[in-house]
């Protein structure tokens, strides 16, 4: 078994995480914690935004 690269994310409340993106940064996979169900690679929209809906939007919360 390969082992995970990943930065885990922190709970904001109810499904809502954050994650701290390393600078430099330009793309994102979101993985459940059984490894199948995985995004493809997402282009980041910048700062405080949520991915909701396959799309990112301002996070105001």
């Amino acid at each position: 078994m390969m082992e995970w690269s990943g930065i885990p994310m922190t709970l904001v409340s109810g499904n809502i995480f954050s994650i701290e993106v390393p600078e430099g940064a330009t793309m994102v996979i979101f993985t459940q914690g059984d490894w199948r169900t995985q995004t493809a690679n997402i282009q980041l929209a910048g700062p405080n935004k949520i991915y909701e809906d396959n799309t990112w939007k301002d996070y105001t919360g």
